[in-house]
């Protein structure tokens, strides 16, 4: 097959499924997506890049093909913008707002539009009046919802937002859950509500200087959720970056214990995913391919040098401190292979002996998806980048504890036991033994990390 191909038109994607335009051409309908859509899963966790995303935006678009979430049941999908609702919730209690509530207020909302379109009588006129009591007018505010949801034609009829008559409840947001799983139970139907990039979601639209509250703002969102789950047929999605959620401290776990997902690619399953991408740039969207046929065309495509010799050892230079490689690291070695394989090609430069990528453009597109991990380290964890910077250009990947703690500059031991469990943590250092990380005597710059840093592999 890739004798037929053509490098121009080899396309791996951009290697973030956000910026996709053609997804479903080439999505990976893996085992961890078929486990995500199941019922029981609620949290969906995963590093950057591990397709979260990817999931989010398949689930959305292919709902219909999805057994939990095809008609008569509705799934709706939603950033969590929280702004506006913070903002009427303040304006209508006129107190602080409890996280808590104001997260059942989004969902309630939600929820309300959603039914109110088909509810009749008197469940109609109560969720008719949730709305205008609250003052929940998405012609006013057109970024009111995430989710896309259509205005209910009864709302031409209703005053939104007129002063006067009955002050708005909290009580009344607890019943609106009541009514909706009433109704839905009424239509053999499940309401889904699926949230992504929840390690963003913020009450000031994420600009200036105000204080976010994430963390807070994610633990009210568990501790509403462990007030709602007990209702059947109102259910939810959640997609949270694995470390955010580690990180946070709210007390009732237990309800998640048999309800989360932590997106892990295994190497044949990153295998397939890479070869369907190969595929689908010769016009074989559909095709199914096994791990020997994967193995089989991405060899076509690629030619391995000394110190990547295949597939296997490739995966091994992009794993991180935790052994696990993700698809938008594997996609930005590709990507960045190709680019350099047709800069070769523009100036008559190192030609492939065999299949598309020659051995140079393989090790271009390592330091290359290498340098765009640690742009996303920058991006995702700001407040450590800098430290992490001081180990660039040492003349070893492997490191003591005493060089490991005299490097990032943390002379206080029980500081640097902070930092040395946050960058395991994260994947950015590794471990040599199992022992736990206060314990560990000999860490490792794993080579993802270590060519961006311009690590030497030597012994300390």
């Amino acid at each position: 097959m890739a004798a037929h191909l053509d490098l121009n038109k080899l396309d791996f994607g951009t290697g973030a499924s956000e910026q996709e335009r053609s997804l479903k051409n080439y999505f990976y309908r893996s085992l961890a997506f078929d486990h995500a859509c199941q019922d029981s899963i609620c949290l969906i966790l995963g590093s950057k890049g591990s397709g979260k995303s990817a999931i989010f935006r398949m689930m959305d678009e292919g709902s219909q093909d999805i057994a939990s979430f095809k008609n008569p049941n509705i799934y709706l999908p939603t950033d969590a913008n929280l702004r506006n609702h913070y903002i009427l919730l303040q304006a209508k209690l006129r107190s602080r707002v409890d996280f808590v509530t104001l997260w059942k207020f989004y969902f309630g909302s939600i929820v309300a539009f959603q039914l109110a379109q088909t509810a009749t009588g008197g469940s109609a006129k109560f969720l008719l009046d949730f709305i205008k009591h609250w003052g929940l007018d998405p012609r006013k505010f057109p970024g009111l919802f995430g989710a896309r949801l259509k205005i209910p034609f009864k709302l031409a009829e209703v005053d939104i937002g007129r002063e006067g008559g009955e002050s708005p409840n909290p009580l009344q947001i607890q019943e609106v859950f009541e009514v909706a799983d009433q109704l839905l139970v009424e239509d053999s139907s499940t309401l889904w509500i699926s949230i992504d990039e929840l390690d963003k979601v913020a009450i000031n639209g994420g600009s200036g200087t105000t204080k976010n509250h994430s963390s807070d703002l994610l633990s009210a969102l568990m501790q509403a959720h462990s007030d709602l789950y007990r209702l059947e047929h109102i259910r939810f999605k959640f997609f949270i970056r694995s470390d955010v959620y580690e990180g946070l401290t709210y007390v009732d776990k237990d309800h998640f214990s048999n309800a989360i997902l932590e997106l892990r690619w295994k190497p044949e399953d990153l295998a397939i995913m890479l070869a369907m991408r190969i595929a689908a740039s010769n016009g074989k969207e559909n095709r199914e391919l096994n791990l020997a046929d994967s193995i089989e065309l991405i060899n076509r495509v690629f030619e391995w040098p000394r110190e990547v010799p295949d597939f296997d050892r490739l995966l091994n230079e992009l794993r991180d401190g935790n052994s696990f490689v993700t698809p938008r690291d594997l996609l930005n070695f590709a990507i960045r292979a190709r680019d350099s394989q047709l800069q070769f090609n523009r100036y008559g430069t190192n030609p492939p002996r065999a299949g598309m990528i020659s051995g140079a453009a393989v090790e271009d597109g390592l330091k290359g998806a290498s340098r765009a991990k640690l742009e996303d380290f920058l991006t995702t964890f700001p407040e450590i980048y800098r430290r992490f910077l001081n180990l660039k250009g040492h003349n070893a990947v492997t490191l003591t504890r005493s060089q490991l703690q005299h490097l990032l500059n943390i002379p206080d031991e029980l500081n640097f036991k902070i930092a040395a469990e946050e960058f395991c943590r994260i994947g950015a250092i590794g471990k040599e033994d199992e022992r736990p990380v206060h314990l560990t005597e000999r860490f490792v710059i794993p080579a993802i990390y270590r060519r961006a840093l311009s690590l030497r592999e030597q012994a300390p």
